[in-house]
C-alpha cells in the first residue's frame, strides 16, 4: 500500500486548490485535502463512510464538490446564520 509522503502534500493541495468542482481526484488529493492519512481514507471507503466515491471500473475516483460538501457536514458548533434584526425592534 502506498503512503502519503510529506513532500507530496503541497503539490496535491495546490492541484486540489486549482481544479473545477467538477473534478475527478484521487485518494491522494482527498487525503492531503481533508489531513489525514490514505489508510483512514481507505478505511472509510471499505466501510461505506467518507466522502462519496465514483467506481470506474476498478478506478475510484472522488468529485471536488463531494470532498468540499463532506468537509463543511465535518463542522460543528457553528451557529446558523441570523436574520438581522430590522432597526423598529432595536
Amino acid at each position: 500500500m502506498k503512503k502519503l509522503e510529506d513532500s507530496e502534500v503541497p503539490r496535491l493541495l495546490k492541484e486540489l486548490d486549482v481544479a473545477p468542482d467538477f473534478a475527478l481526484l484521487t485518494e491522494e488529493h482527498v487525503a492531503a485535502g481533508r489531513g489525514v492519512s490514505l489508510s483512514l481514507v481507505r478505511q472509510e471507503r471499505a466501510s461505506g463512510c467518507g466522502v462519496p466515491i465514483i467506481r470506474q471500473g476498478r478506478r475510484v475516483s472522488y468529485l471536488k464538490s463531494d470532498l468540499i460538501e463532506y468537509i463543511k457536514g465535518l463542522r460543528r458548533g457553528v451557529p446558523e446564520a441570523q436574520p438581522a434584526i430590522s432597526e423598529e425592534h432595536a
